[in-house]
């Protein structure tokens, strides 16, 4: 009997994976806070050789969807490139710590409306 080796995750799927067991129905008042740790553990535990975070040095796209949840629809990270008007260049990365919906008049739809906390260069922005 074969033993199938089986593949290790990447500290991003362990982070999706813990976000989705503790997002619930989306309402605990105190789910930033718990979502903030979690992500404070991803950058804690991510190196630059790390797969998924080398794939997004190496592309140097400008900015990109990290993750979209598709039974929730949460989006809990977005990475941003780009270059001031002075020629510096930087680096932002955000996390999205609070969530508001609102109805939208006349309609039957809500605008999410999300604070992210940005790091520019790695220093809180």
């Amino acid at each position: 009997m074969a033993v199938q080796e089986r593949k290790s995750e990447n500290t991003f799927d362990r982070y999706i994976a813990e976000v989705r067991a503790t997002w619930g129905d989306g309402k605990a008042p105190d789910l930033p806070f718990k979502i903030k740790s979690l992500m404070e553990k991803l950058f804690a535990q991510t190196s630059p050789e790390d797969p998924w975070m080398d794939e997004l040095i190496r592309e140097g796209k400008p900015s990109r969807e990290l993750y979209r949840d598709p039974d929730h629809g949460f989006i809990r990270s977005i990475l941003v490139e780009g270059e001031d008007k002075l020629g510096r260049k930087f680096v932002a990365q955000g996390e999205a710590v609070s969530r508001m919906g609102m109805p939208i008049a006349g309609v039957h739809g809500v605008c999410w409306t999300s604070l992210v906390r940005y790091a520019i260069n790695g220093q809180p922005g």
